[in-house]
């Protein structure tokens, strides 16, 4: 205890008051501190909170207490103003006052291709308390269980069961190598590379999800200090979530052939209709637009060229597209016309379009859209191979300092573009349009643009043109989506002639980001019709094909 508090006076006599004699009662000076059951205790309460550093407003900081002496006890012996702490059954201990200071969900996380989606609450508390060893028994892998948490104490808490197993500091870390490990913990606590199970069909975060944590404040009753004390980490809190952006990432959209043959039967909402459920709740939905969107031009000479009227579009608004990417192969079929046409469209129907402009100064501008304070920048680029058949050169498309066209990207080009929108937003996106067709791996251009991305800066990278779903690659902790695939695509020859026509397996994948970056993934499984082209949301087993694809990819890309 003396150790304890001798520390105590050094931080924050150093903090307030410029230090103190180890024979000073320390009182006046701990005053001003929060306190928290464990070191555990505040790495989890700083999770919530969102707080950079042990001081949560000036002069009062938020410091763990020995693990003989409780929180509450110190708050009622006057050596703290006041308690972070979990009061479950909301009752206010004597001579104390309790403000809810927020509630949020606990994960229960494991590698991101682990081979399993759910559990259900039984089932995770049955792994919390030790009942059961292998995931088999859950329908998992034949692995052995290993438990471990972030804070075990609010996680044996929220599971009303004592928890059995490690602990461990932070998620992601935790996970690695460990392929049968699983870590309970508050769902801000991971990264992108760490993947939480949904509970009971719910996932962490949403209504309904049955595991969580409630905070509160516990402070002396009538003591002035505590309300404002609750109002200030509140504050903290809503300016936490309140930047967190919900990203919606598609492959690639051609609204042309037997798509456009469904929409002038059916309507521009046709491809979209049965997906916009699985879109809900997210702030930007992008797209890669492989089309032109053009009645005019002539047509260029290439392996394949695609069109459609500017009234195909309104499905696209309708479902809540907001940004699609023009870098692509196919933005310039209908040459300089159709491009313009296109960007006229698409400024018309409100939708941002990164990545061809009238100039290659506009080509390589970013769009920045500010969401709840927070700014993402998103650029768009392209380098393909040349066609096989008709010779056509990719790079005929590129933007001139006076010629309309798209962003040819090069090592040099992205890492300029990237290093620049930094200074213009809070994070910036990436969307590649790179690799070979129908390829499992990513192609050396492809990894090298993606680790350009990424080492200037970026936090997110995402890819099309493969047509089939790759891998993700975690580079520096920074997801790289190398191909989305395709999302609104019928088939054609080409596609016919890949074994298990992987061209049809699709997916939404969901990205949380923050000013740190992409804090979590999401996949969201679809199936694309052969005949009209249009995803269709899958469940149950319908999904594995999709999860094994993307799973195995991600994991060869690993070196596992």
């Amino acid at each position: 205890m003396r150790r304890t508090a001798v520390l105590i006076c050094a931080i924050v006599g150093l903090l307030l008051l410029g230090g103190c004699r180890d024979d000073e009662a320390p009182r006046a000076r701990i005053e001003s501190l929060l306190a928290v059951d464990s070191i555990a205790g505040t790495q989890a309460a700083l999770s919530v909170f969102g707080a950079d550093t042990l001081a949560v407003m000036p002069g009062v900081r938020l410091d763990p207490v020995d693990s003989d002496v409780t929180a509450l006890e110190t708050v009622r012996a006057g050596r703290a103003v006041a308690a972070v702490t979990r009061q479950l059954d909301g009752r206010a201990p004597d001579g104390l006052a309790l403000t809810e200071i927020e509630t949020e969900a606990i994960g229960v996380f494991v590698p991101f291709t682990f081979a399993l989606e759910g559990l259900t609450l039984a089932q995770a508390r049955d792994i919390a308390g030790g009942r059961v060893r292998s995931w088999r028994e859950l329908g998992g892998p034949a692995l052995a269980i290993d438990v471990a948490a972030v804070d075990p104490q609010g996680v044996g808490q929220s599971l009303t069961t004592p928890f059995i197993g490690t602990t461990v500091a932070d998620v992601t870390p935790a996970l690695a190598g460990r392929p049968g490990r699983v870590v309970f913990a508050a769902i801000s606590a991971a990264g992108p590379a760490a993947k939480a199970l949904r509970i009971d069909g719910i996932r962490a975060g949403d209504d309904g999800y049955p595991l969580t944590q409630r905070w509160t404040l516990a402070g002396r009753t009538g003591d002035e200090r505590v309300p404002i004390l609750a109002r200030s980490i509140a504050a903290r809190v809503v300016e936490r979530h309140g930047s967190e952006v919900v990203l919606d990432a598609v492959g690639d959209i051609m609204l042309a052939r037997g798509v456009g043959q469904a929409i002038a039967e059916r309507g521009a909402r046709y491809p979209f209709e049965a997906v916009a459920p699985l879109l809900e709740g997210s702030d930007i939905r992008l797209a890669n637009l492989e089309i032109a969107i053009t009645e005019r031009g002539r047509r260029a000479t290439k392996d394949y060229t695609f069109r459609a009227p500017a009234s195909s579009l309104q499905g696209l608004s309708w479902a809540g597209f907001n940004v699609v990417t023009l870098a692509n192969n196919h933005s310039l079929d209908y040459g300089v016309d159709g491009l313009l046409d296109t960007l006229d469209a698409l400024d018309r129907a409100g939708i941002a379009r990164p990545g061809a402009g009238r100039s290659e100064d506009e080509a390589h501008r970013p769009v920045v859209l500010s969401v709840r304070g927070l700014r993402v920048a998103i650029l768009s680029y392209v380098n393909v191979p040349n066609d096989g058949r008709s010779g056509w050169q990719a790079d005929s498309m590129t933007a001139g300092p006076t010629t309309p066209g798209v962003a040819w990207g090069t090592p040099e080009a992205v890492r300029r573009d990237v290093a620049d929108a930094r200074t213009q937003a809070d994070v910036v996106i990436v969307a590649l349009h790179s690799g070979w067709e129908y390829s499992t791996a990513p192609n050396p251009v492809q990894r090298e643009l993606a680790y350009a991305s990424v080492d200037a800066g970026a936090a997110l990278v995402l890819g099309a043109h493969p047509h089939v779903l790759q891998g993700i690659e975690f580079y520096k902790q920074v997801p790289i989506v190398y191909s989305l695939g395709n999302f609104v695509f019928d088939v054609d020859d080409d596609d016919r002639r890949q074994p298990g026509l992987p061209s049809l397996l699709s997916a939404v994948l969901r990205v949380r980001i923050g000013r740190d970056g992409v804090r979590a993934l999401e996949v969201r499984p679809l199936l694309i019709e052969q005949r009209d082209g249009r995803p269709i949301p899958v469940s149950d087993a319908a999904t594995r094909p999709i999860y094994d694809r993307l799973y195995s990819l991600t994991d060869a890309l690993a070196g596992r």
